[in-house]
């Protein structure tokens, strides 16, 4: 029994893609890491990302393809080197996934964000984002 109806990622035209790409911060592949050969951790740093604001659930937009933007949240992020990590799931069925399995240290990286959609509780123990 399928629960959820998979609904087609958008796209935008390619010269719009490339016209939000003239804004976009560029950054650099630095590492990978595979915990798991369907989970694979990302880190990528660069000048335009040092002293960006990025909140606990933000998300970033890396250019996926020449029509693709996806979301994804940092699970690091270091706004006084200008570093950015995301630890993702490859489940093989789109272009972020695509993009996510190709992509090698010395790549460039464009994205848009952060967007800092989500405001914590700073008095809070403890929160959990899932």
């Amino acid at each position: 029994m399928q629960c959820f109806k998979r609904v087609a990622m958008p796209k935008i035209p390619k010269l719009f893609a490339d016209l939000v790409a003239t804004v976009n911060k560029k950054a650099v592949v630095t590492s990978i890491h595979y915990y798991h050969p369907q989970f694979k951790k990302i880190v990528f740093q660069g000048d335009d990302l040092k002293g960006l604001k990025c909140n606990p659930g933000a998300q970033i937009e890396p250019r996926v393809s020449d029509t693709d933007f996806r979301h994804y949240n940092p699970s690091a992020f270091d706004s006084s080197t200008g570093t950015c990590e995301m630890l993702i799931y490859l489940h093989n069925k789109g272009a972020g996934s695509r993009w996510a399995e190709n992509i090698r240290p010395g790549e460039p990286v464009y994205l848009m964000g952060p967007a800092n959609k989500i405001s914590l509780n700073t008095t809070a123990p403890k929160v959990v984002l899932l």
